[in-house]
């Protein structure tokens, strides 16, 4: 037998880290490396260790002293790039402290997440994000001074005036093709100064939107969400010169996917509009919103609450492709980072527009609960779900809990405003980086430390009891308090949210522990590991067959805060 060298883990306290790198052994690279070879980590509260799982695959803690250490364990991929499958990994992992061990608990988890199915709605917006990202890649890139201006300038509209636009037939097409679209003529209802909103001349009547609402969204949009969006991430294009963002509000989209239970399309930005002379632009700013319809079980008081989360939603999804494609000749932003951002413009309305102008409740609730209840069902779910899935469906709603997430605790961070998060945003809109990338020329720290460190934050998020050691890091959310939130649900709607806090560790308190799954990217397991005598602890990830090393390509991670 053969063994390389063996670096020893350097410890920091928290929240430096220090990367651990080994080698295998006796069956080449990739191969796990067995715990009794590998140097000893004694880390005191609050110091913490990361490790690369495809090099060396085991953690061997020792308590330094007689008694009482607790830790936090979480293992997880690091891949920050999307893929149609997605970089996934499966792992095994065991654990063994102290002597007399209880039978092995092995807790088998191989299925991707299914909490959202597939439907002609998620279809419908994977087809434009797609074709969103292919025009991207094929057009031109920009010259050294920027996109030139619209060569004329199109007059804005005025009250009452009719057009015709372009809109898709159905969920089931590319948009790339003539065919693919319909003309709808459309009355401008409402003009102000930053947007013009067009209702469809076909659209139900009975039922449908009054004028004291078509105003209401209007102004809105005018004296709040514009300047939520542009403070946060960016200008919007002009591409036609007529300082407008339209808004085409038809049941065409309400339609788009069918009638039915997960196939309403409440709203969508189509990349296809900012290109000139394209099949099917309608060569403006322009985003597209339901209309209210009995007949497909869409109330006019259901559209009258969905359309402010769509406009302040869809709008970032219009900045951030125009900033980065129109406006700097880069890429379209990844899915996740794209989707996270608009989480976070939908949890910025819900702060910052005024009480009275929603119809809900409160802003929070009618903005944001969405985000709320996906993160729930995330952290519910972390070792079956997707930080970084495929940008395709299936797109599980447990994903945009993920994004809204980590972009949430990026701006409680790393932003000069934490509530706010502005500075942060900007500068992962105003640039032509994309995903994990971007996220790490933001921050300044690699991705797989960031990934390590929300993870950690997401079970102590909160935690009295350990207040002090997660004062001045970066193990929580500053702007919330995620336990009360869940809790609350939890309070409301026990059957719905049947744990106060949804992120419940497995627990190592002596003997063996074995668990199996599947490492997705963003994601993992957590475990809390006490250490009740003396005895070392040994955490021992590997493949699926205990054996062999992870594969290099998932970045597997495992990392360790000792909370005591």
């Amino acid at each position: 037998m053969s063994c390389c060298f063996h670096r020893p883990l350097a410890v920091f306290a928290a929240p430096a880290l220090a990367l651990a790198a080994g080698c295998a052994d006796g069956t080449g690279p990739g191969a796990a490396v067995a715990c009794d070879q590998v140097p000893p980590t004694v880390l005191a509260s609050g110091q913490l260790v990361l490790a690369d799982a495809s090099e060396t695959a085991c953690i061997r803690l020792e308590n330094g002293q007689a008694a009482g250490a607790e830790y936090l364990y979480v293992a997880y991929s690091a891949a920050g790039t999307e893929t149609p499958e997605a970089t996934t990994a499966a792992y095994r992992l065991t654990g063994a402290a102290g002597t007399a061990p209880p039978p092995a608990i092995v807790r088998p988890d191989t299925r991707a997440d299914r909490v959202s199915s597939t439907t002609p709605a998620q279809l419908l917006h994977d087809r434009l994000r797609e074709l969103g990202r292919g025009l991207a890649r094929a057009r031109p890139r920009s010259p050294a001074g920027g996109p030139a201006g619209p060569a004329a300038k199109a007059p804005p509209p005025v009250p009452g005036e009719q057009r015709t636009f372009n809109v898709l037939r159905s969920a089931s097409v590319s948009g790339a093709a003539a065919d693919d679209y319909v003309q709808v003529g459309a009355t401008a209802r409402y003009v102000g100064t930053h947007a013009a909103i067009f209702l469809d001349d076909a659209a139900p009547t009975e039922g449908g939107y009054s004028q004291a609402d078509l105003d209401a969204m209007g102004t809105l949009f005018d004296d709040h969400i514009h300047s939520i969006d542009v403070n946060s991430f960016g200008a919007e294009t002009d591409v036609n010169g007529d300082g407008l963002v339209l808004v085409l509000l038809t049941d065409r989209v309400t339609r788009l996917a069918g009638c039915g239970q997960g196939n309403l399309v409440v709203g969508l930005f189509f990349a296809v509009d900012l290109l000139e002379d394209h099949v099917g632009s309608n060569d403006a700013e322009i985003f597209y919103g339901l209309a209210p319809d009995p007949s497909c079980g869409v109330p006019r008081e259901l559209a009258v609450q969905r359309l402010p989360t769509v406009f302040i939603h869809e709008f970032q999804h219009m900045i951030n492709y125009g900033q980065k494609v129109i406006q700097r000749g880069g890429e379209a932003e990844d899915v996740w980072l794209d989707e996270g951002l608009s989480g976070l413009a939908e949890e910025l309305g819900g702060r910052l527009v005024p009480s009275d102008r929603c119809v809900d409740s409160d802003c929070l609730t009618q903005f944001h609960r969405n985000n709320l209840v996906n993160a729930y069902d995330y952290l519910s779910r972390q070792d079956a779900a997707y930080l970084i899935g495929p940008p395709r469906p299936p797109l599980p709603l447990t994903q945009y809990g993920a994004t809204w997430l980590f972009v949430r605790w990026l701006a409680d961070h790393f932003a000069a405003d934490s509530t706010l998060g502005t500075d942060l945003t900007r500068a992962l809109v105003q640039t032509t980086r994309t995903g994990a990338d971007n996220v790490e020329s933001a921050t300044g720290l690699s991705f797989d430390r960031l990934i390590g460190e929300w993870q950690l934050a997401n079970y102590l998020e909160d935690q009295p009891d350990f207040e002090a050691l997660t004062t001045g890091t970066r193990f929580g959310y500053g702007s919330w308090r995620l336990r009360e939130v869940f809790g609350s649900f939890h309070q409301q709607d026990p059957m719905r949210f049947p744990q106060a806090y949804p992120l419940a560790p497995d627990v190592l308190t002596g003997g063996d522990y074995v668990r199996a799954g599947v490492l997705r990217p963003g994601s993992g397991p957590h475990l809390l590991v006490g250490q009740t005598d003396p005895a070392p602890v040994d955490l021992l990830l590997t493949g699926s067959d205990g054996m062999t090393g992870l594969p290099a390509a998932a970045v597997p991670r495992a990392i360790v805060l000792r909370l005591r």
